[in-house]
């Protein structure tokens, strides 16, 4: 990409589609500032990492199996502000939240989400009504905050977080997306230091960026579409 234009595209080596390995997300993990891709085994939990040179692929990693399936990846970022990526998770049976704290591809430690104001673990019942949609750093503080969609209302929130600890939700004030939109991760496409919002709109293949600044959303932008509902994107 350039900035929020399709500079080019190209392909990157193939997994088979009967694989039980999913593609989950994409990040940094091996500290030379390029995006590499984190996948998990719907079989046996194992968690696993494409480390890319651009859009070649350079090497294979693993990270510690998760055998409980009912935890799902759900984003990647800076957590605790270490220049790591780190994993989010969520616990579709439970409602728990964590975090997997990285060095490398290896994991460091495993927290659960709490509140700041005392120190309980954070649950947000798994009942439909909210959505865990990905993580970034949306206040330019430093460290990755989560975003959430409400299915009934598609009002868009994030957790500020501090670490580990939720400080407080945010809404952003934006029209309510409709349901063939999904957010598909975030990213600085404008340098600001603010991480955005890409979507995709599974139907049509239209793809959107929403442009965050210390406000909020700044504005609302269109890239290049791709249609097909078998492509998804991961930033």
């Amino acid at each position: 990409m350039d900035g929020t234009n399709l500079d080019q595209s190209n392909p990157i080596q193939s997994e088979p589609a009967d694989s039980p390995w999913e593609m989950r997300g994409a990040g940094d993990f091996d500290g030379d500032e390029q995006k590499d891709i984190i996948w998990r085994n719907t079989d046996t939990g194992d968690v696993g990492f494409w480390l890319m040179e651009g859009f070649e692929f350079k090497s294979g990693a693993s990270s510690t199996q998760v055998s409980d399936l009912n935890w799902e990846i759900r984003g990647t970022g800076d957590f605790d502000s270490d220049g790591e990526e780190d994993i989010l998770w969520r616990n579709t049976n439970t409602g728990e939240n964590a975090v997997w704290l990285m060095n490398g591809t290896e994991l460091d430690q495993g927290v659960l989400i709490t509140r700041q104001s005392n120190g309980e673990n954070l649950l947000l019942p798994e009942d439909g009504l909210w959505e865990m949609q990905g993580a970034g750093d949306l206040d330019n503080d430093g460290d990755a905050d989560i975003l959430w969609r409400n299915t009934q209302n598609q009002e868009i929130y994030y957790w500020r977080m501090d670490g580990t600890e939720y400080v407080e939700s945010v809404f952003i004030d934006s029209a309510p997306i409709s349901g063939d939109w999904e957010i598909r991760g975030t990213m600085d496409f404008d340098d600001n230091g603010f991480d955005d919002i890409l979507l995709r709109n599974g139907s049509d293949g239209q793809n959107g960026i929403w442009l965050m600044n210390e406000t909020g959303l700044q504005q609302a932008v269109a890239t290049e579409s791709l249609t097909g509902d078998e492509w998804q994107s991961y930033v």
